[in-house]
């Protein structure tokens, strides 16, 4: 008696010899035997069913420990020491004699990043408090960088009905504001250094930044 039956899938080629047939499984998969009774050939590849499903599921658990092994790299708000130095004692980065206290930092930064480094320095994300100080610190960023569009300034919101209000504790006694997402999604504000206009955005979002000190 000889029966070659095909079946579909990917195993490896395999081979037994018994009771004087012989089996051989390759990757089509075919199936030729001789002389052996139904019985040993279901038993045969009952047999070789369990060895590739525990081979799949070894293969299927080493693929989930690894996923799971890998560790996110997370982004980072950090920026070279290097470059803020150059940003600290660069004169083209700070203000005129008229707006003094207010630097330019050309570092893209969340807006609690931005924060901690004019904290850093012993000062605030700046604080406007007049019209003439928007214009000065809209001319100290096109003077530093005509590419730059906005900018991070010290006013936020702390969410719900909270007002904005200026981070270094100042009073808020002036603003510019200009159109702008619902402030229940966006809470930090911008400088748009072109037009003067305020404008609030998503605090995660990466903008240049100037401090006052």
């Amino acid at each position: 008696m000889a029966v070659s039956p095909t079946f579909g899938g990917g195993l490896p080629p395999l081979v037994f010899q018994h009771l004087g047939g012989l089996v051989v499984l390759q990757d089509s998969i075919s199936v030729r035997y001789t002389d052996l009774s139904m019985f040993t050939f279901l038993l045969l590849l009952c047999l070789v069913g369990s060895i590739y499903t525990q081979e799949s599921g070894d293969n299927v658990q080493e693929d989930y420990e690894i996923q799971n092994n890998i560790e996110p790299i997370p982004l980072s708000d950090a920026t070279s020491e290097d470059h803020l130095e150059d940003s600290l004692t660069s004169d083209k980065n700070t203000i005129g004699d008229k707006c003094k206290s207010y630097k330019f930092y050309n570092h893209h930064l969340t807006f609690s990043a931005a924060q901690g480094i004019c904290r850093r320095y012993g000062g605030n994300l700046c604080s406007i408090h007049s019209a003439r100080t928007n214009r000065c610190v809209s001319n100290l960023v096109r003077r530093a960088n005509k590419s730059v569009t906005l900018v991070w300034i010290g006013v936020r919101n702390y969410g719900g009905n909270s007002p904005f209000r200026n981070v270094d504790g100042t009073r808020l006694d002036y603003t510019n504001w200009g159109c702008g997402l619902s402030s229940s999604i966006s809470r930090c504000a911008a400088l748009n250094i072109h037009t003067g206009r305020w404008h609030t955005f998503h605090c995660g979002i990466r903008l240049p930044f100037v401090c006052n000190y």
